[in-house]
């Protein structure tokens, strides 16, 4: 009996070693996460839809050569700490140089900036009421005068029609080049602001944000919906918005958030960025689906990066202090391009190898300003807001 009792406390004891072994091999990683994950609030909003009867009107444009200048641009290329929210961040001593040719197109006070399928930069001309075309190759400038007059032309898009569509502080409009044709519809909500942000799906609906609420312009139906984004008064405003998979995200600088409308679910989504009171402005999106936006406040000083599939926040501390950063813009390798208007420099982010480089010299202003890429050749475009003309780094 005894030796019955022994083997069963022996095979306890073995069978007690076991658990503890599978156990102790079966235990999760300790290993802290790299990105900040948070669970965004998602709100039901009812739109509100309205028909605007558009006015038209033909203009006569005028042509001209301009002679740019062209001129070498150094560069300081630095690699910075991977940063986590809440903690510092270090940047290496300088270790290339790099130099790109800055061109430079004296046009009278570019706003905005969007490239057509051609390579053709239009632009708007808020100071002269008018709308430009620059033909890079050959130097030569298209304008067409506003006829409706004393508007102030901002942002500016391009749809692959070539339809050219701008935003005035009272409406949408759209330049025909073709046909040299202007049309404006006028009744477009502002609740507590002018229109801003501005994007054309593929359908040719136009999308901006005013005040508040998130803008579509059906132009076939002439019909205007209105999104009202949950919790945000009139005045204190949603700043860019982007187009991807036909839902609109969008910035919301005074409420430190990134959102997105769903605009066949009238939901929209809102998630916190990890760096309180960081002041969001510009927006762009990557091949993958990533949204990148400039963190404009001179305390953030930032590039951050939503993954909207797993809520995930990633942000690079830029390495010039104060750049008040506002335009970015993605090339086709997914380098992340931002003006840095505070101290008159132009960066790019390779977010592979967390390297900034950046390029300052004459022609890059000190204001705050827009960036572009032109889609083919991968040249970026900026202009400084009426200050500077328009300029190429390639």
């Amino acid at each position: 009996m005894s030796r019955i009792r022994r083997l069963i406390l022996v095979c306890t004891g073995l069978l007690l070693a076991v658990t503890v072994f599978v156990g102790i091999f079966n235990q999760p990683s300790i290993i802290p996460e790299r990105t900040f994950e948070q669970h965004p609030d998602v709100t039901a909003v009812t739109p509100t839809v309205l028909s605007v009867v558009p006015e038209e009107f033909a203009a006569t444009p005028e042509t001209l050569v301009v002679t740019p200048s062209v001129t070498n641009v150094n560069s300081e290329t630095m690699i910075p700490k991977f940063v986590m929210p809440l903690f510092d961040s270090a940047f290496a001593i300088p270790s290339t140089q790099n130099t790109v040719t800055l061109t430079q197109w004296a046009v009278s006070g570019p706003n905005d900036v969007a490239i057509d399928s051609s390579g053709a930069v239009f632009f708007t001309e808020g100071n002269n009421n008018k709308i430009g075309r620059l033909v890079p190759s050959t130097n030569t400038v298209t304008e067409w005068a506003n006829f409706f007059g004393g508007l102030e032309p901002r942002q500016i898009a391009v749809h692959s029609s070539g339809d050219v569509y701008f935003l005035a502080p009272n409406g949408i409009e759209r330049l025909v080049p073709g046909t040299n044709t202007f049309t404006r519809w006028t009744t477009i909500p502002q609740p507590g602001g002018f229109n801003l942000g501005m994007a054309v799906d593929s359908t040719g609906d136009v999308y901006s944000v005013s005040g508040g609420s998130v803008i579509r312009l059906a132009t076939s139906t002439n019909a205007v919906t209105s999104w009202a984004v949950p919790g945000i008064a009139p005045f204190t405003g949603l700043s860019d918005l982007i187009i991807l998979s036909g839902n609109i995200y969008f910035t919301y600088d005074a409420g430190n958030k990134i959102g997105k409308l769903e605009p066949s679910t009238n939901t929209v989504t809102l998630w916190s960025i990890p760096t309180p009171s960081s002041l969001p402005k510009g927006m762009t999106v990557d091949s993958s689906g990533n949204i990148y936006f400039t963190e404009s406040a001179t305390s953030a000083n930032k590039i951050g990066r939503l993954v909207p599939g797993t809520n995930t926040f990633t942000e690079w501390s830029l390495p010039t202090l104060g750049s008040g950063t506002q335009g970015i813009a993605a090339d086709s390798s997914d380098n992340i391009y931002f003006e840095e208007g505070f101290n008159a420099k132009i960066g790019r982010l390779v977010p592979g190898t967390n390297t900034i480089t950046e390029w300052s010299g004459a022609g890059i202003a000190n204001t705050s300003g827009v960036i572009v890429v032109d889609p083919t050749t991968d040249n970026v475009f900026f202009t400084h807001n009426s200050f500077t003309p328009l300029g190429r780094l390639s």
